[in-house]
């Protein structure tokens, strides 16, 4: 439905130009790397939800910073049909404004929607998106601090615990994720799930949901993140913190999270005899 996507610096702008049908409601993202998949739309940014008026878009980026654009239709996102391809709704090449181009301060244009699809993605690198950048650390996350009383908490679940070693449970998907994704933030947390936690890219999901739960959730959302990124703690070994994260959800999920908060309490208890 989009097609012939181009872009060129104007001052201190890039003018995004496309093809579309007149009238139709379209979804731009900006991303620091090539966006070729459904999974890129992750790591970019939403730049605006508009509808078409003259098959063109004014974007105020930071200067001097490469950046890839794509543009892709608001019903077709919301009906999860995302085709992505390069020289057509996608940049093959990157475009950037140059830093001396710019005469007054930068200027970031506001999403023209606030409707779904909106926010599908998570928050780009600091260098693009004019914060710090974010620090990239290959080892385990720091371990949350807690207060005496949560940690004497802790310890008297995890003496009242079961003493026979519980398996893992099976992994299982929350029932709102086995069914096609209405759109918004209901996407982005189904292309999570099957881009990571399908896959068990356990790393891979924990540093997407952080992201996706830096951002405001509906707290139905926000109880399914905490439970994916319980997954992915407890299957890497971080059972203390798989707990909170589990707890986090179990209001919305008793029955989903109960075996595992078992079985992340039996690792502890574990681990203490140990």
């Amino acid at each position: 439905m989009v097609g012939s996507l181009s872009a060129k610096a104007k001052g201190d702008a890039i003018v995004i130009s496309y093809a579309a049908p007149p009238k139709t409601r379209l979804v731009l993202y900006r991303g620091g790397s090539p966006i070729t998949r459904a999974a890129d739309l992750l790591d970019a940014t939403l730049v605006a939800a508009f509808v078409d008026k003259d098959s063109s878009f004014s974007d105020f980026p930071v200067p001097g910073v490469d950046y890839y654009y794509a543009i892709l239709g608001e019903d077709d996102l919301k009906a999860g049909r995302i085709s992505i391809t390069a020289g057509s709704n996608s940049l093959g090449s990157p475009v950037q404004v140059r830093a001396q181009a710019v005469s007054s301060g930068f200027v970031e244009t506001q999403p023209a929607s606030r409707t779904p699809p909106l926010p599908y993605f998570l928050m780009e690198d600091g260098a693009s998106g004019g914060g710090p950048a974010l620090q990239q650390d290959d080892g385990p996350p720091p371990t949350r601090a807690v207060s005496p009383e949560t940690e004497k908490a802790i310890g008297l679940l995890l003496a009242a615990s079961p003493q026979a070693r519980i398996p893992m449970p099976q992994l299982g998907i929350l029932p709102e994720d086995r069914a096609a994704p209405t759109g918004g933030e209901d996407y982005a947390l189904s292309i999570i799930v099957t881009e990571k936690i399908l896959a068990k890219d356990w790393a891979g999901a924990q540093d997407q949901l952080r992201k996706y739960l830096s951002l405001n959730r509906g707290p139905k959302a926000s109880a399914r993140a905490h439970f994916y990124l319980g997954l992915a703690l407890a299957n890497t070994g971080s059972s203390r913190d798989a707990f909170f994260e589990f707890l986090s959800a179990r209001d919305f999920y008793p029955s989903d999270t109960k075996p595992w908060i078992e079985y992340v309490l039996g690792t502890l208890r574990d681990l203490q005899k140990s």
